[in-house]
């Protein structure tokens, strides 16, 4: 079946499961308060200049309910105060805009803007807060555009959310140095690995030892250059890793901050650009190091 008669007939393969949730603007929404049973479905999340994801969304009588949590973690966007079960908020940047979802009252607010939903248009469910694409949207001051047959939802008017403006940096700061550009997919990243944005272009990491490997091998992942103050690593295979994760990227340097036995004084130990076999323990210790290798 070619790919045009598919989309034709998705409408009608679908239409049994999505007359429960197709949205309605706001002042149009209502529900009957005998069917508030909610169904899970499967959407793919895309944010127009941003990140992608498929997320488990919840369909109700004629409504599409959308992970509010997700959705502010994968834009960027801070929730601030958070009482499960009754209330979510937090502030856009830029301009520090307020924005709020109250289930006890059924409304949400932007700024000095309050809207009344109906009682369904927001829910929570084992912790998250799931709301309309139209409530979503007036909080956020954005848009969503819903393609049932390819089952894709999609924010539009995002360019003043955190992530779509990151990534802008991003693609100018790769312009500027020459690199290849990336799509927003392949910069997509877990929390734990978004470590600076476009406009920073370096790193220097002066955390608790155990964690300078990862930190180290996420920071370069991202494009950054790094300075890490001693010691590289606890252990010779992590220390292995960091050497084999900043072979690959040889446009940006990586160092390790160390101080001379000899002088006292500190100097720098390039990680990718001059690699040299690390120092057993006891060599170490028989260059006057009294707590043995540490980078």
């Amino acid at each position: 079946m070619g790919h045009a008669t598919r989309r034709r007939l998705a409408p009608v393969v679908f239409a049994g499961a999505l007359a429960f949730v197709l949205p309605h603007p706001l002042p149009a929404q209502q529900v009957d308060a005998a069917d508030t049973a909610a169904v899970e479905m499967l959407l793919q999340l895309r944010i127009d200049g941003g990140p992608a994801e498929v997320v488990s969304a919840r369909g109700r009588d004629t409504l599409t309910l959308v992970p509010v949590r997700r959705f502010l973690e994968l834009a960027e966007v801070r929730a601030g105060s958070i009482v499960a079960g009754h209330r979510l908020a937090g502030v856009l940047q830029p301009g520090r805009i307020p924005f709020a979802f109250d289930t006890d009252s059924s409304t949400i607010a932007r700024g000095d803007s309050v809207w009344h939903v109906a009682p369904a248009s927001l829910a929570w469910s084992d912790g998250e807060l799931y709301a309309t694409t139209d409530a979503l949207g007036a909080a956020l001051d954005i848009a969503f555009q819903t393609d049932f047959g390819e089952l894709i939802l999609v924010a539009s008017h995002t360019a003043d959310l955190p992530v779509v403006r990151r990534l802008a940096r991003e693609q100018r700061r790769r312009t500027l140095l020459g690199l290849p550009a990336a799509s927003p997919w392949e910069t997509s990243l877990p929390r734990s690995r978004r470590v600076a944005d476009g406009a920073v272009t370096a790193v220097f990491i002066v955390t608790p030892n155990t964690i300078h490997p990862e930190q180290i091998i996420a920071a370069l992942r991202a494009g950054k250059h790094v300075f890490c103050e001693k010691p590289l690593a606890l252990d010779l295979a992590d220390c292995l890793r960091v050497q084999e994760e900043a072979a690959r990227h040889r446009e940006l340097v990586v160092m390790i901050g160390e101080e001379d036995a000899l002088t006292g004084g500190q100097v720098g130990a390039d990680v990718a650009r001059a690699p040299r076999p690390l120092p057993s323990r006891g060599t170490w210790r028989a260059r006057g190091a009294s707590e043995g290798y540490d980078g």
